[in-house]
């Protein structure tokens, strides 16, 4: 057992031992958490927005936290996981909580915590409320990390509750079914309470789960709409109609549809606080997340992206092919091992030249080996070349590329986390 740091330790140290501190680094149950966030006496006073999904989740807390930020409230915002920098998971007002906050409450946390082994997540999580607590926040946003029945975030009880989407991802711990995966996701729900349900055709355990406990369903085209224009966004439900709305600084068209759900969200929030039609048009204009669609360069043509899953997939090689690129594109891809590789990979085939593939640093990583092998199941001929690390292979793409060339960078957070440092 790795020694308890101590108040004045940095917080590396204090991340470096609670990731040691219990067995596993995903052990979903509420139990422990619940039993510690009342031994620490973690009781928010301000709402709280609890956001879930398999794909969309991070774009829509941007959107949400972009916004109120803009209507002058003090705003929370707490995700995961992060690029460079740990800090990015607990923001307040957009700005990343200092070492010292986090460090205070993690020692907060251990003192009271007593023989309770919790995970890196459920530690990091009551550290985050309890940073807001102090902080005095208005609101919080809390995204989901897996799942939602069993996640630490949905101890906390929310003014209303969002799923973004639905689709096969983490079957090891949520279930190898759409159906079963939605059952987990729809355990954020809270009766008399908002139920958003954001996309198309959503799957049937939502809504069922949601009436059944008596919460206050809201669908996509149904209870609220988005509309695209020439030259603007429109968005229509019972409480707002804005005629004139900015297409997001997010790319990718799915965006569109994550921003409806947030604008659902904030539909609820003005039963709380004043929010006006320019907050809403300010917030939107100041939305930025990173990695999601995120050109880095025009020439060669570089883009990268956190899609690691095979709805993500989809819809990141959607987007690609829109662009009608000239030129060969390289993929500098890699994957955690508990993915459908097959699947991720399987919308890219008639898209990338060469695969420039590597292992992520992480013991949940795929091997090249097993990369390989998925790449060569969709494709009997292909081009793949292996590299140490990802920054070795982008280097390399760069090297390799022509201006008229593009390089294509996805498969994990890891991916994007080593090239934006």
């Amino acid at each position: 057992m790795q020694d308890k740091p101590t108040n004045k330790a940095s917080l590396a140290s204090w991340l470096l031992y609670i990731e040691k501190i219990h067995f596993n680094q995903i052990d979903l149950g509420l139990e422990r958490v619940l039993e510690v966030k009342e031994k620490a006496g973690i009781n928010p006073d301000f709402p709280i927005i609890l956001v879930g999904g398999t794909n969309g989740k991070g774009s829509t807390c941007a959107f949400i936290e972009s916004i109120l930020n803009e209507s002058n409230l003090k705003v929370g915002c707490y995700t995961s996981p992060h690029f460079i920098n740990f800090n990015e998971r607990i923001r307040i007002n957009k700005n990343e909580a200092s070492d010292n906050k986090i460090v205070d409450a993690l020692n907060y946390l251990e003192n009271k915590r007593e023989n309770i082994s919790l995970t890196y997540f459920e530690l990091t999580t009551l550290a985050a409320v309890e940073v807001f607590i102090k902080e005095k926040v208005d609101i919080a946003i809390l995204e989901v990390g897996l799942g939602g029945r069993l996640d630490a975030v949905n101890i906390f009880n929310p003014i209303m509750s969002i799923i973004t989407s639905v689709s096969l991802d983490h079957q090891n711990y949520l279930g190898d079914t759409v159906e079963a995966i939605a059952y987990e996701k729809a355990g954020i729900f809270r009766p008399k309470k908002p139920a958003i349900i954001n996309y198309k055709n959503p799957t049937p355990p939502l809504e069922a789960i949601a009436k059944k406990i008596g919460s206050n369903i809201n669908t996509l085209n149904k209870d609220y709409k988005i509309f695209k224009t020439s030259s603007n966004l429109k968005y229509e439900s019972d409480i707002s109609i804005y005629n004139s709305l900015p297409f997001p600084k997010i790319k990718g068209n799915h965006q569109v549809l994550n921003l409806a759900g947030a604008l659902r969200c904030i539909d609820f929030v003005k039963g709380f606080f004043l929010i006006r039609e320019q907050d809403v048009i300010k917030g939107i204009n100041h939305t930025e997340i990173k990695g999601r669609f995120e050109v880095l360069n025009t020439k060669p043509f570089v883009v990268t992206d956190v899609a690691h899953n095979q709805e993500a997939s989809i819809n990141l090689a959607s987007n690609f092919s829109e662009k009608k690129l000239t030129g060969k594109t390289i993929a500098v891809f890699s994957i955690m091992a508990d993915k459908d590789i097959q699947a991720v990979v399987e919308p890219f085939m008639d898209i990338v030249d060469e695969w420039y593939i590597t292992k992520i640093q992480s013991e949940r990583s795929a091997s090249m080996e097993q990369i390989e092998k998925d790449l060569l199941a969709k494709k009997n001929k292909i081009n793949v070349h292996k590299f140490d690390s990802i920054s070795l292979a982008y280097q390399e793409a760069l090297n390799k590329s022509q201006v008229d060339d593009n390089i294509l960078m996805f498969g994990s957070f890891f991916v994007n986390s080593e090239v934006f440092q």
